[in-house]
């Protein structure tokens, strides 16, 4: 079990922060950070650099939706909207630069490089899996780890054959770590509700983890459902567009304006608003018989909120969400433990209709939770 900060804008201090729980690693993000950035960030770590292990994942998926800081990496190729990107010969020199990019700021592994298709087809996974073989023979020859980068359409996991396609050539190539980003069109704190590609994708997840270590990549409360599947690392960050891999990510509304504070509710496996958390403190006495030793920022938020001094609790509402990615990490090591989970929030959100309590968020209404599970049913019957 394992979990990973994915890190966006000025987010490096969070992993000298022991309440956010245990993270044995980062996904640097090249968009945010230039290797300058980058380097002074890992000096200051200090001592607790030894106990990380940083992967650089190269971000080239879409660069013409948003560059960043990328031009300031040497392998960012000049010419990435006009070159033939069907070219191995294009890529390899791509992963060239990418391993020795890594090597000079001491990373200890690479994602390999990877873009967004027009069309998510098996010549497609060949393709992927071919540049990977390049990038894992130059890593491994450098000293260093690989990630093997998958992405998978969301939409396109309706037809489970897909499951045994994108599988068969995977192991094909002898992959030992993926990188495995789900593509959505749902914007990130809309959760999933497509039971049949849900299934399909945990079906997917549950062959390839017999035969390799699978890293799911921006994760938000799904996280249960791949560690369901199996999955043995998860990654995710404070900001709601590293919990989703969507195409136009790096343009949510969060960082356009004021970031509203959402509560990380573990129970109820969702977001809420501040009225809805004390609508749920002084109606109902939700959190009577709490004590949160398992994540201390939900008693410094419920103390602030109980103040109504209006005190800003920006902060603490992304380090409670994070301290839960890492203890819901470690708490879910089987299938079973993950199915609970969601029983028992199927559970919590009867009790609420039964207390006729109606959130502010009208679609705040725990539906998906039985999508998940109906979900997690289907996939074994695949």
């Amino acid at each position: 079990m394992a979990a990973y900060l994915q890190l966006g804008d000025k987010s490096w201090n969070l992993l000298s922060e022991n309440d956010i729980g245990n993270y044995v690693g980062a996904i640097i993000n090249p968009i945010n950070d230039s290797p300058n950035v980058v380097a002074d960030r890992i000096a200051e770590l200090g001592q607790r650099r030894a106990e990380l292990e940083l992967i650089l994942d190269p971000h080239l998926y879409n660069p013409s939706v948003m560059r960043g800081k990328l031009p300031a990496w040497s392998y960012y190729p000049a010419d990435f909207e006009t070159a033939n990107r069907g070219d191995l010969a294009w890529w390899r020199q791509c992963s060239e630069r990418l391993v020795q990019s890594a090597r000079v700021l001491g990373l200890d592994a690479v994602c390999s490089p990877a873009v967004l298709a027009k069309s998510f087809n098996n010549d497609y996974y060949d393709f992927l899996a071919t540049v990977a073989e390049y990038s894992r023979n130059l890593a491994v020859n450098h000293g260093l780890g690989h990630l093997t980068t998958v992405i998978v359409k969301l939409d396109d996991m309706i037809n489970p054959d897909r499951a045994y396609e994108i599988a068969s050539i995977l192991t094909r190539q002898g992959v030992d770590r993926v990188y495995l980003l789900i593509l959505s069109e749902l914007q990130p704190r809309v959760p999933f509700s497509d039971v049949d590609a849900l299934a399909t994708t945990i079906h997917l997840i549950r062959m390839l983890s017999e035969h390799m270590r699978i890293h799911v990549a921006f994760c938000g409360h799904d996280l249960i459902l791949w560690k369901y599947a199996g999955a043995q690392e998860v990654s995710s960050g404070k900001f709601f567009n590293l919990r989703r891999f969507v195409p136009g990510r790096w343009e949510d509304s969060e960082s356009k304006g004021r970031p509203i504070p959402y509560w990380s509710d573990g129970e109820l496996i969702t977001l809420l608003r501040d009225q809805d958390v004390l609508t749920l403190d002084k109606r109902h006495g939700w959190f009577d018989t709490s004590n949160f030793e398992d994540n201390p920022f939900s008693k410094q938020i419920l103390e602030r909120l109980r103040g109504g001094s209006g005190q800003a609790w920006l902060g603490l509402a992304w380090r409670q969400y994070l301290r839960w990615v890492a203890n819901e990490d470690f708490r879910l090591s089987s299938a079973g433990r993950a199915r609970e989970t969601l029983l028992k929030a199927d559970q919590r959100w009867h009790e609420l209709d039964n207390a006729e309590v109606l959130l502010a968020d009208r679609v705040n209404d725990g539906a998906w939770i039985r999508y998940w599970l109906n979900a997690c049913a289907v996939s074994k019957k695949r």
